[in-house]
């Protein structure tokens, strides 16, 4: 089992005043509740880049053994109700096929991020402060890397957040759209 750490309890407030605290780390309970929602909610497997890699135990297993640093959001006064995931991995990205036009690529970027907001915490407007917190905390306890991200080309909301949060559009290769932040 993972170790986990509060980093902030009660950090995040959502547009009605619900407090939601941040974690680093990944209990049992929240491995199971990641493999219920890749089941059970369309909008995770309309968007996702790897629809296996938390269809099973096993699978999300072997992803968790990977260099990743994860963090949960979860509700103030109930932590074991998983309401948001992000992580960072330590990915090159892989500019071959980019159709690009940016300068950003001359700046080798080693760290990819992944978000999740769940049913119970999507349209609450979480994504920006949940953004905020994580990436000052990875930077504040990691080397101040690019960090690059890719999502569905048909994911508008999240290119906007991606883009009001400070992400540079890359390019786009297939159906996704790659970006770059860079620390501040």
């Amino acid at each position: 089992m993972q170790k986990i750490s509060l980093i902030c309890a009660g950090c995040i407030t959502d547009q009605i005043g619900n407090q939601f605290s941040l974690w680093q780390g990944l209990r049992e309970i929240h491995q199971q509740q990641i493999m219920t929602a890749v089941k059970n909610d369309p909008l995770l497997a309309k968007f996702t880049s790897d629809p296996q890699r938390f269809s099973t135990l096993q699978k999300l297993k072997t992803w968790l053994a990977g260099p990743r640093i994860i963090y949960i959001l979860t509700p103030k006064e109930k932590p074991n109700e998983l309401s948001g995931l992000v992580w960072f991995s330590h990915e090159l990205l892989s500019v071959e096929n980019l159709i690009t036009d940016s300068l950003l690529l001359i700046e080798p970027s080693h760290w990819t991020l992944g978000i999740r907001l769940y049913q119970n915490a999507r349209g609450k407007r979480l994504s920006l402060p949940l953004l905020k917190k994580t990436f000052a905390h990875f930077w504040q306890t990691n080397s101040k890397e690019n960090v690059w991200l890719s999502t569905a080309s048909g994911n508008s909301v999240a290119q906007k957040i991606y883009q009001q949060f400070g992400f540079e559009f890359l390019g786009k290769k297939e159906n996704r759209f790659f970006y770059l932040k860079k620390p501040n």
